[in-house]
């Protein structure tokens, strides 16, 4: 059931044009300005938006922990609400994978 609510959110933001797929990175030290510049270059700055990652990067968690506009979650814990809650998604395309793998479970 969890399943297909994750789906099923993730199917409405595309269908929607709101989810985003950029390269993977990772920053090499936490800092806010790192996130606060990836917003900026994609025009989010006042959007609330999540940010799903391939894996747990703490750099990224970090940089974002200041903000209240984003949320970064790793693409094997993120729920339901997480999706529902952002008006966009920016996912990283490591975590594509990752996604279709835990869905397909």
């Amino acid at each position: 059931m969890k399943k297909l609510a994750r789906k099923s959110a993730l199917s409405y933001k595309a269908a929607d044009k709101n989810i985003l797929v950029v390269e993977n990175f990772s920053f090499d030290t936490a800092k806010t300005k790192n996130i606060v510049d990836i917003l900026k270059a994609l025009d989010l700055s006042n959007s609330n938006v999540l940010l799903l990652t391939a894996d747990h990067e703490a750099n990224i968690y970090n940089s974002a922990h200041n903000l209240h506009k984003i949320d970064v979650r790793d693409s094997v814990t993120f729920s339901t609400y997480d999706v529902l809650k952002a008006e966009k998604l920016i996912v990283q395309e490591g975590a594509i994978t990752k996604i279709k793998e835990v869905l397909a479970r």
